[in-house]
């Protein structure tokens, strides 16, 4: 074992940083993805951004590592809509590859730095790659060190050049002849769909009033490195050995006149990204990742106090030592390969049987105070004054093993005697069966073990909960569940943390996150377009294409208020104000009077996806009847900016964006709708989301004034205007009431006034609760909001659908919690089957989907994020409600933002926060305790 540690440690030596996770670990270190072998494809990759460039990182069973990289506005001159594309992909091969038979490998993913780390060592060769996307600037690094001197390539491969998977309009990739020393290519728009989707929709005539965004948009790349030279026009090579190489890779997206003048501009943002060294650059990145750890951060722990071990033994006792690889007497030895094997003194977690079947090699993954014995090398032999290990009332024994072909009965773990089953014994027979004998618990898997690979193995006894447990390659494979529900807080707390870092890696772009796969989209079949079976749609395909759906989009800027991460929702706003002077135009065309919509999807300049609009439609509503009426978007993009700026108090924004974009919405309310005898404002023709699509009043709509026209009110009179405010409150006092309905003395909030022809699963009516929180905890008639929920006709979980947020607002702590537990874990009520949040094949914790949507889908991963903090914090003006939805099983350490630039840190302990900071100090008075 120290061996091996030591080894383990030279490799670390080779990047500093890569020490981090086993050194300090705390947050968010500690949900470091760490994998211990190469990937077989592409659904094998890790995700990694600097906010507008992601990139998809894996290492191939060759030893190739290999990478996608996308940016945030490589978007296609559309057919018939714009697709956001890949740059290109890329191979990095080194004279001696990273992997193979026998060698040490570790990738990880370092989150405090921003960074994949990946160590090899083959023999007396250790090789190291650091890989990261500048926080900074827009380049691409590959940072290679190598204990002896090494040799290089790095390839562009690219499928567009050989007239592959075109999508989206898109043409060959022009990929530019040799210059000695670079790589350069690019995709050009030579055509646009822009005029033709304005003139499609009745605006042919302003077309050339507006700027085209997708004309002449030329995005690629260029590869360079000091000693790389030329080998052909997509291959550069090491000019000779060396011990470090240092690769970039610069992307840049422009609206050009020409390509020639693309190219001058990347080759200047080259020049000048190379006056910046490159220490002082990886040290700006650092730090730039730090900072956005320490906005904020949820940390969940179990509140399980400690078990009295009084219960006895689940093992029947004897005299005998353990033994690894044989038996008692020394025969029945293991026929294979042995690797670490380790016996631990309390019963291991489901997650951590998860962590620690990451890798072979110790590290932190391993919780080592609680290891009793430990070996990392083949073991055929008695574990010294073990014998007594199997009296207490919990163990846990694991091992790594690779079974030869000729193994018939070998042991892994035994403290038998041959005969005489008492005891305990784990071992494999004909080969690659799995049996277990541990007193009364006798349990055989049939074809378990993989011939000639490495699996892992584990056994779990827990006598005070009466569990039992088998583990292969962290999957329980047998076993008697515990008495007490599981914790899965290290689950839930990763996959927070994960969400949230893939965020911030493609947030501060040029256009919004794509809720459909971000920029992380790889390869695949998507089973649910009617295409031959097996076919694969390439690495640009995401499911429901390029233009922007809001009621997927939006649920990824929610959290970002909470998490402080205001930076991020920038891209979100600006788009949308953007769109303002084509939609006034639109308004005034179609219908004669002010105002805007905008429709539930769109194009990035603004109109209807041309598959909702429909081609040639004579009218001037699309011709889907599930986006016919479906615009009032708007109004919670504008409840979004409100809360925006309650949180940040950023007055700019109020003037430039939100009363712009806000009073533009509420006026086309106001001036689209009639008024009742008495006086409302009567929404109809209209309809409730995508499920009613026949409504009058829908609740979305009515919730929607009622949270909105009361905020733009309250925004400080030096932002508005007089002839605003007026037109506000006049407005305001126009809306009706929530729909409610009665029934045997209860009350529920109803999805419209008048409402039918239900064509979808979502629930309308607990829009009242979010995203317009007019009901919810602290807050009036929170019993109706309740019942609302009990009665909801959608109980689904997974994707897009909210149930677990809505749960959490109203302060229903199990529902919430299990909701929650359900997403993370890959169980969820999809429709109303039950499905898989997370395709199995891909390796990446928190890559969910494809669910309703692509993989990853960004739509579960953050709303696992706003459930989350919802059950720590709420607001409601200033008052600041803590634990609203928190169980008392979970305690947690926080830091999260609240409005009027707030932020609120503490730990949370059976139930109780202590520690408890607020900043400023006078907010403290505005903190109300739910729990």
């Amino acid at each position: 074992m120290r061996k091996l540690i030591c080894l383990f440690c030279l490799l670390c030596l080779l990047h500093p940083s890569a020490t981090l996770l086993a050194v300090e670990g705390s947050l968010p270190e500690k949900y470091n993805v760490v994998w211990d072998s190469p990937s077989k494809d592409y659904n094998g990759s890790m995700p990694i951004g600097n906010g507008d460039i992601g990139a998809n990182v894996w290492v191939e069973p060759t030893g190739d590592l290999i990478f996608y990289v996308s940016k945030t506005d490589a978007w296609s001159g559309g057919g018939p809509d714009p697709e956001l594309l890949k740059l290109g992909r890329f191979r990095v091969r080194l004279d001696k590859p990273l992997f193979q038979e026998g060698a040490i490998f570790r990738q990880e993913l370092d989150l405090k730095t921003g960074s994949i780390m990946i160590h090899a060592a083959i023999g007396d060769i250790k090789r190291s790659i650091r890989f990261w996307i500048d926080a900074n600037r827009p380049v691409v690094h590959v940072d290679i060190e190598s204990s002896t001197p090494c040799s290089a390539e790095i390839a562009l491969e690219s499928w567009r050049a050989e007239g592959k998977f075109l999508r989206g309009g898109a043409q060959k990739d022009i990929i530019l002849p040799v210059d000695g020393q670079t790589v350069r290519w690019y995709q050009r728009n030579v055509h646009s769909i822009f005029k033709d989707s304005l003139k499609n929709q009745h605006l042919g005539e302003v077309a050339d009033q507006f700027h085209d965004p997708l004309l002449s948009r030329t995005f690629g790349g260029l590869i360079s490195g000091a000693g790389l030279k030329s080998k052909d026009n997509k291959t550069l090579v090491s000019s000779e050995p060396a011990k470090k190489i240092d690769i970039t890779i610069h992307a840049l997206t422009a609206q050009t006149k020409t390509a020639q003048e693309w190219l001058a501009k990347i080759d200047l943002q080259r020049k000048k990204a190379e006056e910046v060294s490159l220490e002082k650059a990886w040290q700006a990145h650092a730090q730039w990742w730090q900072a956005f750890w320490q906005r904020s951060w949820i940390d969940v722990t179990s509140a399980a106090g400690p078990k009295k071990n009084t219960t006895p033994s689940l093992l029947p006792p004897n005299k005998l030592n353990f033994r690894v690889g044989v038996n008692s007497v020394g025969s029945e030895k293991f026929k294979g390969e042995l690797g670490r094997s380790s016996i631990f003194k309390r019963a291991l977690s489901d997650a951590e049987i998860k962590k620690i079947a990451l890798t072979r090699s110790p590290s932190s993954q391993i919780p080592e105070g609680d290891i009793l014995f430990t070996t990392t090398s083949e073991f055929y032999s008695e574990v010294p004054n073990s014998s007594q290990w199997s009296d207490s009332s919990e163990i846990t024994l694991e091992a790594w093993v690779k079974p030869h072909a000729s193994n018939r009965i070998g042991r892994i773990w035994d403290k038998t005697m041959p005969g005489n089953d008492e005891g305990f014994l784990l071992d494999s027979y004909t080969a690659n069966n799995l049996r277990l004998i541990a007193g009364n618990h006798r349990v055989d898997i049939p074809n378990g073990l993989k011939i000639g690979e490495w699996n892992h193995v584990a056994v779990v006894m827990e006598a005070d909960q009466n569990r039992w447990a088998v583990y292969i390659n962290g999957q329980k494979v047998a076993g008697k569940a515990s008495e007490s529900p599981a914790d899965h807080s290290t689950e839930v707390s990763q996959a927070y943390a994960l969400q949230r870092f893939m965020n911030a890696c493609a947030g501060r772009g040029a256009y919004p996150i794509k809720f459909n796969g971000s920029l992380f989209t790889v390869d695949g079949v998507d089973a649910f377009h009617a295409e031959p079976e097996g076919v694969q749609f390439g690495p640009d395909h995401r499911r429901w294409g390029g233009p922007y759906w809001f009621q997927n989009t939006r649920l990824i800027y929610w959290p970002m208020l909470t998490s402080g991460d205001f930076d991020l929702m920038l891209p979100l706003f600006n788009m949308y104000r953007e769109m303002l002077p084509l939609l006034r135009e639109r308004t005034r065309r179609y219908f004669g009077h002010e105002g805007v919509f905008f429709s539930e999807t769109i194009q990035i300049w603004g109109l209807f996806r041309t598959t909702d609009f429909g081609v040639n439609n004579p009218g001037f509503y699309a011709t889907s009847g599930y986006m016919k009426y479906n615009w009032d978007c708007g109004l919670e993009l504008s409840a979004m900016m409100l809360d925006y700026y309650l949180y940040t108090q950023d007055q700019s924004f109020v003037k430039d964006t939100l009363v712009p974009i806000a009073d533009e919405v509420v006026t086309f309310y106001s001036r689209h709708y009639p008024r009742n005898p008495d006086g409302k404002l009567h929404v109809s023709p209209s309809q409730s989301l995508e499920t009613w699509h026949t409504a009058e009043d829908p609740t979305p709509v009515v919730a929607g004034l009622r949270v909105v026209l009361p905020g733009l009110l309250a925004l400080p009179e030096s932002t508005t205007s007089e002839d605003q405010r007026n037109r506000w409150k006049r407005l305001l006092e126009e809306v009706r009431e929530i729909p409610i309905a009665e029934e045997a003395g209860k009350k529920w909030i109803k999805p419209a006034h008048v409402f039918s022809e239900r064509k979808n699963c979502e629930n309308p009516e607990l829009y009242a609760v979010f995203p317009y929180p007019v009901y919810g905890v602290g807050r009036p008639h929170l019993d109706v909001a309740r019942e609302t929920f009990v009665r909801r006709a959608n109980k689904g979980n997974g994707g897009w659908q909210q149930n677990s947020i809505q749960a959490a607002m109203l302060g229903l702590t199990t529902e919430a919690k299990d909701l929650l537990i359900q997403s993370v874990i890959n169980e969820n009520l999809i429709g109303n089957e039950v499905e898989r949040s997370k395709r199995p094949d891909s390796r990446f914790p928190a890559f969910w989907g494809p669910n309703f949507d692509w993989i990853p889908d960004q739509c579960h991963g953050s709303v696992i994020e706003r459930v989350l903090q919802c059950m720590l914090i709420q607001t409601d003006g200033k008052k600041i409600f803590l634990l609203p939805a928190w169980p008392k099983d979970w305690n947690a350490s926080f830091k999260l933002h609240a409005p009027y630039q707030t932020t609120v840190e503490g730990r949370v302990e059976n139930g109780k926060v202590l520690d408890l900071k607020v900043t400023p100090e006078s907010r403290k008075k505005d903190i109300q305790f739910l729990n």
